[in-house]
């Protein structure tokens, strides 16, 4: 089997030790963007939800042989359902009200419906075969995921005075309802499923920061989840004196609700439920068109409302204009259901507004009064983009047979993991479940008043698979306390971080325990030169790849604090320079390692691999860069944001040039393959952010206000100049660390064992002889057969001899070289 061959099966083997370990952290970051309120990094950049597709995708091809067929038995219902919603999806092709093409259509289905699909199967695939401490670190880091953005949420309305409040990158209050939602079911579900006495006391406290979030995001949807919440687990979950609880908390619930209707009269009229329930039914009798009549606003100016509200004048009873106009948009959507509850209208929650709006006034509608009193002269709204109710928005979508499957697709979720939060062995699997099944209710009264968006949609359909996995794989007989588990894993964490990504040593030992079978080793070394330079360069290699991990830090803490998308990424981007780093520290590590019955030939052709592969990432930086900077010329270049950029790239800078001088300074000096392209590396970063210095400085020193036109070609003119020279630095690189993965001869080193050759046959008489040469990285191998045809009589210590000749010819010290010397007879072995 051939060196290459063997590599990369090894590599495979030892990848899938680590590869859950290197999803998890996939999976971790989709979901930090999703907790920054962040579904990209910006318009036509990489995905949040990308990150989960990358992670499924490489469970699958590592992990194929985990699955089994009777596993799958229990994705049958959420297939069925999911594929009765596309075909239900489908269906509104043919309805004329507000015709679309086909491929609108598919565009749509795809966007509402098949694109939470693969999200879903990841966690479920994750959840159900990756090792269950994995699973539940993962569950862990969503539930630090949630506490930080309670305390943000909090952080941000504790210096406002106003309600509406999210805190990172979220738009709207209602987009962070999955992270408030789920930190109250967390804390909710802990009171009922903990025994210790303080982990209840601990979750009956969480939920005091719960509930200051709730308060301080002012969204009245929330309230109502947060009450459901509340109440659900008193009913789901098996307790002790259960028959007794439940009348008690009926009657304190109670007690608090008529507490809870005399306190909202004090309160504005947007809290004020008190007259809200009062006059519901009042209010609803009317038609949707002439409920405007209750709205102050139709009378103020602000809008122009449909001439049934306003013929009579004001009505003496008032209400608040978003409830009113959710009362009406609700109204006007359930009669068109009604008018045929099987019929799929139309997909896509924000596009009913529109369509209700056409089928209200339609020549052959029956009922215009249906339509609703608010922007009745606009054709994109019916009230508002949609109904602000979700249950309403799936039934006018999908139609009746739709709305059936999604609502047994979540009665499934719901009843799985209630039956797994009684029977679960553990405390923890109990926690997990009912987490989720207060969850569902909770998201199912919110979906009552308002509608939901993909950035929460998203990481829902996530956690929906994560725990329908894990309640639907084998429940292990012991679960390890959180203390030893702690203490197991933080040892794990441990030995991982040390061995990193290719420790090929303990991979060979637990495949069939390497015995040596090469005796006593007789090869002589100048031990003590490379273990010192092996030492240096290791060290070398370690701060450059230490100084990387520093500078995404930085760029994630400080993009993080500017509230800088662009700066975050940058720092994200950095972490591919950690990762590269660490793989150079890990063949640096190996390639001065003897060979062994593996590897035979030793690791030296690691290093022109690891280069190989660093070298194309750097041409892969330096051509997209490139494209970048023409694209934004094509657009008409961009304006500077002259702020905490200019910061952050100064800060760069002065760290990329610094670490540029120090790996320069020890590449030179080892003569180091590896810390040539580290300091390659460096350059290009110090080159791209010098050239942003240079345009800052241009724009902020000759046009400040960017008037000019030529101001928005600066950088990106300067990012193609400079992407375009620094490509052909890694380009020499990879074409130079190809030549050494296929052997090809090194010229001076060709010539240079030629002429030693000459030279050696004079002084011994040798009748012919051949050479061959190749280099491996810093390594050269040399193999030379002398024929002799007469007769010389050349004994093992003269042939060491000339082995000695030749390599202090070379003036290259003995374990850089792979030096075969041998003499024969026959012209046939040459």
């Amino acid at each position: 089997m051939s060196l290459q061959k063997k590599f990369f099966e090894l590599l495979y083997f030892y990848s899938a030790k680590y590869v859950e370990i290197l999803i998890f952290l996939l999976f971790a970051t989709g979901f930090v963007l999703y907790a920054l309120g962040l579904s990209s990094f910006g318009k036509n950049s990489l995905h949040a939800q990308t990150f989960f597709h990358l992670g499924a995708l490489l469970f699958i091809l590592f992990f194929y042989k985990r699955f089994q067929k009777q596993d799958f038995k229990a994705l049958k219902i959420p297939l069925l359902c999911f594929g009765i919603v596309v075909i239900c999806g489908l269906l509104t092709y043919f309805n004329p009200i507000l015709p679309r093409t086909f491929s609108q259509v598919l565009s749509a289905v795809n966007s509402n419906v098949v694109g939470y699909l693969p999200l879903f199967l990841a966690g479920f695939l994750f959840a159900l075969y990756a090792k269950r401490e994995l699973v539940i670190i993962c569950f862990v880091f969503i539930g630090l995921l949630c506490a930080i953005d309670v305390y943000g949420t909090i952080e941000v309305a504790s210096k406002s005075n106003t309600t509406y409040n999210v805190p990172f990158y979220f738009q709207a209050v209602y987009t962070i309802s999955f992270w408030l939602f789920l930190s109250s079911a967390i804390c909710i579900s802990g009171v009922f499923v903990f025994k210790k006495w303080w982990l209840k006391i601990l979750c009956l406290l969480g939920l005091i920061p719960c509930v200051q979030a709730i308060l301080g995001n002012g969204e009245r949807s929330f309230f109502v989840a947060f009450i459901v919440m509340i109440i659900a687990p008193f009913l789901l979950y098996r307790y002790k004196y259960k028959k007794i609880t439940l009348p008690l908390f009926f009657v304190l619930c109670v007690g608090l609700g008529f507490y809870g209707y005399h306190y909202s009269k004090t309160l504005p009229e947007r809290y004020n439920f008190a007259h809200m329930m009062e006059n519901f039914t009042i209010v609803w009798s009317s038609a949707p068109s002439e409920m405007g009549k209750y709205d102050a606003l139709c009378f103020n100016g602000w809008f122009v409302c449909a001439k049934e509200s306003t013929k009579d004048g004001k009505n003496p009873i008032s209400w608040e204009h978003s409830s009113l106009a959710r009362i009406a948009m609700n109204k006007s959507a359930l009669l068109a259901i009604l008018e045929n509850p099987i019929k799929p209208h139309i997909v896509g929650a924000y596009q009913m507004g529109e369509y209700l709006w056409h089928y209200y006034n339609n020549p052959n509608t029956k009922n215009p009064q249906n339509r609703v009193y608010a922007s009745i002269s606009d054709s994109k709204h019916n009230g508002y983009n949609n109904p602000h109710n979700f249950i309403l928005s799936f039934m006018l979508a999908y139609g009746l047979f739709g709305f059936m499957a999604i609502a047994t697709f979540a009665g499934m979720l719901f009843a799985r993991a209630r039956k797994f939060s009684i029977n679960a062995n553990s405390r923890f699997d109990r926690l997990v479940a009912l987490s989720l099944c207060v969850l569902i209710c909770g998201f199912c009264a919110h979906f009552l008043f308002d509608s939901v968006f993909n950035i929460v949609l998203q990481p829902l359909f996530i956690l929906f698979g994560f725990v329908y996995g894990y309640v639907s794989r084998k429940q292990e007989n012991s679960f390890v306390k959180a203390k030893e588990f702690l203490k197991i894993y933080t040892s794990k964490f441990k030995t991982f971080s040390k061995n990193t990504l290719l420790n090929l040593h303990e991979i060979i030992t637990q495949r069939g325990q390497t015995k040596q079978n090469y005796g006593k080793k007789v090869r002589l070394e100048d031990s003590h030169n490379m273990q010192e330079n092996k030492t240096k360069e290791q060290r070398a290699l370690k701060v450059s790849m230490y100084c990387a991990l520093l500078l995404a830090i930085f760029g994630i803490g400080f993009g993080q604090f500017m509230k800088s998308s662009a700066i975050i990424f940058d720092g994200i981007v950095c972490l591919v320079s950690v990762a590269l780093g660490l793989l150079s520290v890990v063949t640096s590590r190996y390639i001065y390692k003897e060979d062994d019955d593996i590897f035979q030939y030793g690791y030296v052709r690691f290093e022109p691999m690891v280069n190989f592969f660093k070298s194309a990432v750097l041409l892969a930086v330096c051509v997209y860069a490139l494209l970048s900077g023409v694209h934004s010329v094509i657009k008409g270049g961009y304006s500077l944001e002259l702020g905490s950029a200019v910061i952050y790239t100064i800060c760069a800078f002065v760290l990329c040039l610094g670490i540029f001088a120090y790996t320069h300074f020890y590449a030179e000096r080892l003569d180091s393959e590896l810390l040539y392209v580290d300091r390659t590396e460096w350059l290009i970063d110090c080159a791209l952010y010098f050239g942003a210095i240079v345009a800052f400085g241009c724009v902020y020193l000759f046009d400040p206000q960017q008037k000019s036109a030529i101001s928005h070609y600066i950088d990106p003119l300067l990012l193609i100049f400079l992407s375009f020279g620094l490509a052909f630095s890694p380009l020499k690189i990879m074409i130079a660390n190809f030549k050494d993965l296929v052997m090809v001869a090194p010229p001076e080193l060709d010539s240079q064992i030629t002429q030693i050759m000459q030279d050696l046959s004079k002084e011994y008489g040798f009748s012919e002889y051949d050479t061959h040469v190749a280099k491996s990285g810093r390594f050269f191998m040399i193999e030379v057969n002398i024929l002799d045809t007469h007769g010389l009589s050349i004994n093992a210590k003269e042939l060491d001899i000339i082995r000695e000749k030749i390599q202090h010819a070379l003036k290259l010290p003995s374990y850089r070289i792979w030096l075969l010397v041998s003499l024969t007879a026959n012209p046939k072995w040459l």
